[in-house]
């Protein structure tokens, strides 16, 4: 079992230096109490920073990258970048795939991992486009029996 809650704070305070040295900062909301699911906090952990890179690298300098764990075992990164079009929705787990190939500095792997991951643990994952501009990428983890 893992603590969602801790490991998406683990995960903030690690990007954070990130996001400052991008002129962004990095926030963190939802639940206040422990968020118990079934899971390997070190892979949920790989997941997490892997959405919120992407999410500090395409979201503009001044804005701010959110996390917002849910009491119903759902962890979401939100951004204020252009968003995600249709045509890529399904293009962008795929393996090597990158919006701008010229860009350096990127293998295309990150979502493709945060995918097997969620599979791993029997995770839903979804792709929202936020108004007016940013995304919204949310894992749905399975919540420990009490």
């Amino acid at each position: 079992t893992a603590d969602l809650r801790s490991v998406a704070s683990d995960v903030a305070e690690f990007v954070a230096p990130l996001a400052l040295e991008q002129g962004k900062t990095v926030a963190l909301s939802g639940a206040s109490e422990p968020v118990w699911i079934k899971g390997n906090a070190e892979m949920l952990g790989r997941a997490i920073r892997n959405l919120a890179e992407n999410a500090i690298n395409h979201t503009a300098q001044g804005s701010t990258v959110e996390f917002v764990v849910d009491d119903d075992g759902t962890i979401s990164v939100l951004d204020e970048g252009p968003g995600i079009k249709d045509e890529e929705r399904k293009l962008i787990f795929r393996r090597f795939w990158r919006r701008d190939r010229r860009k350096p500095g990127s293998t295309g792997l990150g979502l493709s991992i945060v995918q097997r991951i969620a599979e791993l643990h029997s995770a839903v994952i979804t792709v929202e486009n936020r108004e007016p501009h940013g995304a919204r990428f949310s894992l749905k983890f399975v919540l420990v029996s009490a």
